[in-house]
């Protein structure tokens, strides 16, 4: 049986360098995320949505890219998440791209240790106050 969208995403994410599968997302409990040192970076929102949490610096950056793109909800005013609709493979390889460029924000320069996903009563923390 072939694997879905969600699926083949699921697994190209899974083997970017320093991005970890956790228990769950944040701020969809019942759906895939992934952290790096510890911070939700992407989340599935649904079978056909992700966010990737890109940070301002870069979102300004690749400001008139995501605004063009039609997989791209309009970014909000001060956030670090950019919510990516995807329906085809051929969208597969840009959300890695824009995931890669995540990770790299978020993966601590001074070489220590990442630590791993939250879980059980620290991840329970994080969606509380989300």
């Amino acid at each position: 049986m072939a694997k879905s969208l969600k699926q083949q995403l699921r697994s190209a994410l899974g083997a970017i360098p320093h991005l970890e599968e956790g228990e769950g997302g944040v701020f969809h409990p019942d759906q895939p995320g992934f952290f790096v040192d510890g911070r939700l970076v992407v989340e599935f929102v649904d079978n056909n949505s992700v966010g990737v949490r890109l940070t301002r610096p870069r979102i300004r950056i690749r400001k008139a890219e995501l605004a063009s793109d039609t997989r791209v909800e309009p970014v909000r005013s001060g956030t670090d998440w950019v919510a990516i609709h995807f329906r085809r493979v051929s969208d597969l390889p840009w959300i890695v791209d824009l995931a890669e460029d995540a990770v790299g924000a978020y993966v601590p320069g001074d070489g220590r240790p990442l630590r791993p996903p939250p879980t059980g009563a620290a991840l329970d923390r994080l969606r509380r106050f989300h």
